[in-house]
C-alpha cells in the first residue's frame, strides 16, 4: 500500500478520538476567558508604557499556544527531526526573523510554535494571515491586536500593511514575521488550482512546481522593503510529513491525532546581506529559486525518507509546557466552576463574539 493510500486507510481509535476530545475541550473553550483577561490587560495598559504591555500580551499568548504543543507535540508524542543550519547554534539567542515556510496543512503554524519555542518566547510571533481569518470569533480579533497583518489578496492594502509593520520596528519588538508566499495551503484534490499555479509561472518565465504553488511576492517583498533594518535574518523552513509522498493528504488539525506524526523539519538561516530587496521583480526572482529548491528538495525527501545532511530529534522537556497548560486550566475553571464566573463566561462567549466579527467586517 502506498503511504498516500496508507493516509486515506487513517482510522479513528479510542485513545486517538478522547486525545481530539480532550484538545478541542480546553483549546476551542479558553478563548473567550483568554480574550476577557487581554482585555483586562489592555485597560490597565493605558497607565503603562508600551514595553510592559507587550510583555504581558506576549506572556498571554505564550500560555495559550505552550498549551496548543502540549497538546499536539507531548501528547500527541509528535517526533521532530530538525536539519539543516547549526541547529544548535540557531535557538542559542532570540533573533528578529522573517520566517517562511512551504504550506501544506492547517498544522503548519503549529509547528511554528514548536520552532520558535526552541529559541524561546512564543509570543514574539506575527503573521501575515489570510484576509478571511479575521472573523473567525475572538481569534480573528486577537490577532489583529497582536501585530498580525491580515492581507486581501484581491484588494491588497499596501498602506495599512506597511503601519503595521512599522509599528513593529517603531515599538522595539523582538519577533518572528511569519509567511506562507504561496497564499494557501497546496491541495491536491484541487488540480486546476495548481495547474493554473504552474502556467502563472511558465508565462512568466518560471520553473512551473511540482510540490508547491508558485509563491505570491507582494507581501514578501513589502516586508522585506518595510523591515530591511529591523530584521537580523531569514529563516526559510522546509517541511515534509513522513508518510505522505509528495505531501499528499497530509495530517490536518484534526486528523492530526489519529496517529503518531513524524515532522522532518528543515531550516536554512540566511544573513540579510544575502536577501534581495531592490525592487519586486528581484524578490520575486529569489523568492521563486527558493521555492525551486525546495521543490528539488521535496523530490529528494519522498525517494529517501529524509532531508539530505545531518539530523537532530528535537524534544521539548514537559516541564516547559506544564506551567503553561495549568494556567489556561486554571482560566478555564475560575469561570466554570463560580455561578458569578459562568454568567460572565457565557457573557463573554456571546458578546466577544460579535464584537470580534463586527469589529472584522468594518475596523480590520
Amino acid at each position: 500500500m502506498s503511504s498516500s493510500s496508507k493516509a486515506d486507510a487513517e482510522t479513528w481509535d479510542a485513545k486517538s478520538l478522547c486525545l481530539l476530545m480532550l484538545a478541542v475541550a480546553v483549546l476551542i473553550p479558553a478563548a473567550p476567558p483568554f480574550l476577557l483577561l487581554w482585555f483586562i490587560i489592555r485597560l490597565v495598559s493605558i497607565f503603562m508604557p508600551f514595553k510592559l504591555y507587550n510583555y504581558l500580551d506576549e506572556k498571554l499568548y505564550s500560555s495559550y499556544q505552550w498549551t496548543v504543543l502540549f497538546f499536539y507535540e507531548y501528547l500527541a508524542q509528535t517526533k521532530i527531526i530538525l536539519y539543516g543550519d547549526s541547529i544548535d547554534d540557531l535557538f542559542k539567542k532570540k533573533e528578529r526573523v522573517l520566517y517562511f515556510s512551504n504550506h501544506q496543512s492547517s498544522v503548519d503554524w503549529i509547528i511554528t510554535d514548536m520552532l520558535i519555542a526552541r529559541q524561546g518566547g512564543i509570543g514574539r510571533s506575527r503573521y501575515l494571515l489570510k484576509n478571511e481569518l479575521k472573523y473567525i470569533p475572538y481569534y480573528g480579533y486577537y490577532f489583529y491586536q497582536h501585530g498580525c497583518i491580515f492581507v486581501n489578496r484581491s484588494e491588497f492594502k499596501a498602506d495599512q500593511a506597511v503601519r503595521s509593520l512599522k509599528s513593529l520596528e517603531a515599538n522595539n519588538t523582538n519577533s518572528w514575521v511569519i509567511i506562507f508566499p504561496e497564499g494557501t495551503r497546496i491541495n491536491y484534490d484541487k488540480p486546476a488550482v495548481i495547474k493554473k499555479s504552474q502556467e502563472f509561472a511558465t508565462s512568466h518565465g518560471l520553473q512551473p512546481l511540482r510540490y508547491h504553488l508558485t509563491p505570491r511576492v507582494k507581501g514578501t517583498y513589502l516586508t522585506l522593503n518595510t523591515l530591511a533594518n529591523y530584521f537580523d535574518a531569514v529563516y526559510d523552513i522546509t517541511i515534509a510529513y513522513e508518510g505522505f509522498t509528495g505531501g499528499k493528504n497530509v495530517p490536518q488539525l484534526f486528523s492530526w491525532f489519529k496517529r503518531r506524526r513524524t515532522l522532518h523539519i528543515h531550516l536554512r538561516r540566511l544573513p540579510m546581506d544575502l536577501v534581495p530587496r531592490r525592487n519586486q521583480e528581484e524578490v520575486a526572482s529569489w523568492l521563486h529559486g527558493v521555492f525551486a529548491e525546495k521543490d528539488r528538495m521535496m523530490s529528494e525527501f519522498n525517494e529517501t525518507g529524509r532531508f539530505a545532511g545531518p539530523s537532530k530529534v528535537s524534544r521539548l522537556p514537559l516541564s516547559r509546557l506544564l506551567p503553561a497548560t495549568a494556567f489556561i486550566l486554571a482560566l478555564i475553571g475560575n469561570f466554570w466552576l463560580a455561578d458569578f464566573g459562568l454568567r460572565m463566561y457565557l457573557g463573554t462567549m456571546l458578546l466577544g463574539g460579535i464584537v470580534s466579527i463586527v469589529y472584522a467586517m468594518f475596523v480590520i
